[in-house]
């Protein structure tokens, strides 16, 4: 877990859901009190928070069923 907890860098993600393009990033936020918290950033509006502690969990406000999809981006980009 220590390096999703001390990745700093935002991470671009472009996909394609429900027949719509997405692109944004997932952007590290210090200081929350978690391992390692990230924001979903898409398409210029934020669409929620994925935590992790002991696992993932994402609240969003939207695309709640792509929390894991998230959680799996982020896992392979920082390694």
């Amino acid at each position: 877990m220590s390096s999703r907890s001390g990745y700093r860098e935002k991470i671009p993600i472009k996909f394609e859901y429900q027949s719509k393009f997405y692109d944004g990033h997932l952007q590290p936020v210090s200081g929350s009190g978690y391992q390692s918290v990230w924001h979903v950033i898409l398409n210029n509006y934020y669409h929620g928070e994925l935590r992790y502690t002991d696992r993932w969990i994402y609240t969003g406000n939207s695309m709640e069923d792509l929390g894991d999809y998230f959680a799996n981006y982020i896992t392979a980009w920082v390694g």
